[in-house]
């Protein structure tokens, strides 16, 4: 054989071999292609039926079942008198009152006490006047347990920058009241409903972080107490972080049969008994108020009706008197 013809042979066979070196190449990353993809498939199946199964913690508080009572976890019992930053609670002490209800900050948002973080934040919106920590440190003297109720603003209509900037403003005002001795906060001005109660929830766990010593509850109304979304009671939401609901009762006005206002329950003109508002409110929200044991909260205008609803048996009742 000619050289030439050698060459020719050399190059034929040369070639010959690296295709017969890349046939197992491909035939591995064909291989390695189907394995990928039928445990795409095996794993998108398995997740999509995980999916599919998936019950949210939250329907152990489906209306359809009973929900549970929270005697477990039950935060404290109070019959918080209304007081004044600054006033004289010796006659209350004396007289047996052992809870005391002080507004810290007002439906304005303004502030009863002098405020670190308020003028950390450059606003004087405060009362220089009056020191938080000397208020919770008589009170305590008296033996007393010190309910402050404050005012919130951040669930308003805000834009998403100022929401932020209003939620830890107030969030830092909660946790600066804990900080100055104050037992129990009492949030007010949040209306929960179905669109913002995870951010509710979100809000109020930021504020309980870390403040085991603490307890903190809101405020909602009867209409609010009894909704519900998916079939769970939003007020079973906000138990999971709240110390205690507490039930607006502030306004309530007896009315008879005929009509007209009146203070009291008494009789119809068939001479059968009839109930006051209160009353009637009372017992349509029995199951929540003992199922939760929800705190009663009565405004300045119903000191009758705070006693009254002591008198019916419920006695864990706060006075807000702003």
């Amino acid at each position: 054989m000619s050289l030439k013809k050698q060459s020719r042979f050399a190059r034929r066979t040369s070639a010959s071999i690296r295709r017969s070196q890349k046939i197992p190449v491909i035939i591995g990353i064909i291989v390695f292609v189907v394995i990928v993809t039928v445990a795409a498939v095996i794993t998108g199946n398995f997740l999509k039926k995980k999916a599919d199964n998936y019950t949210p913690e939250d329907t152990r508080y489906n209306v359809s079942e009973s929900l549970p009572n929270f005697t477990d976890n039950e935060a404290k019992s109070v019959l918080a008198y209304a007081y004044r930053l600054g006033s004289d609670a010796s006659a209350n002490a004396a007289n047996g009152v052992t809870d005391f209800s002080a507004c810290l900050r007002y439906p304005d948002y303004s502030l009863a006490y002098a405020s670190e973080v308020c003028r950390f934040m450059g606003s004087d919106d405060m009362n220089e006047n009056v020191s938080l920590t000397q208020n919770t440190e008589y009170i305590h003297s008296l033996g007393g347990y010190f309910c402050g109720y404050m005012y919130m603003d951040a669930f308003n209509k805000y834009s998403d920058s100022q929401t932020r900037i209003k939620k830890a403003y107030e969030i830092s005002l909660a946790r600066e009241a804990a900080e100055n001795g104050v037992d129990d906060i009492l949030l007010l001005g949040i209306e929960v409903d179905e669109n913002n109660i995870d951010d509710v929830a979100l809000f109020i766990s930021e504020i309980k972080n870390g403040l085991s010593d603490v307890q903190v509850g809101i405020l909602i109304d009867s209409q609010t107490m009894q909704k519900t979304f998916d079939g769970i009671y939003l007020v079973g939401k906000l138990k999971k972080v709240c110390d205690y609901i507490a039930l607006d009762l502030r306004g309530i006005q007896s009315v008879n049969t005929g009509g007209e206002n009146t203070q009291d329950s008494g009789e119809n003109q068939t001479g059968e008994s009839q109930k006051s508002a209160l009353e009637q409110t009372l017992e349509q929200m029995d199951y929540f108020i003992k199922t939760y044991n929800l705190r009663l909260v009565f405004g300045s205008e119903d000191s009758e009706n705070c006693q009254k609803a002591i008198e019916l048996g419920y006695g864990n009742c706060q006075m807000v008197v702003d």
